[in-house]
């Protein structure tokens, strides 16, 4: 974990980065594809909670 905090750290501060465009473009992606797939996400989540129930 400690290697991975340095690499991104390092990373971030060399100024390698996305776009801010290009990091809205994701954002806005992620929510579509959260809005088409609501009802088997909610399943799938509803699927799993009553597994831990039993």
């Amino acid at each position: 974990m400690e290697l991975e905090v340095r690499r991104v750290r390092e990373a971030f501060l060399s100024g390698r980065s996305r776009p801010l465009r290009f990091r809205l473009q994701q954002l806005e992606a992620l929510r579509r594809m959260v809005q088409e797939r609501e009802k088997d996400i909610l399943a799938a989540i509803a699927a799993d909670l009553c597994k831990e129930m039993l």
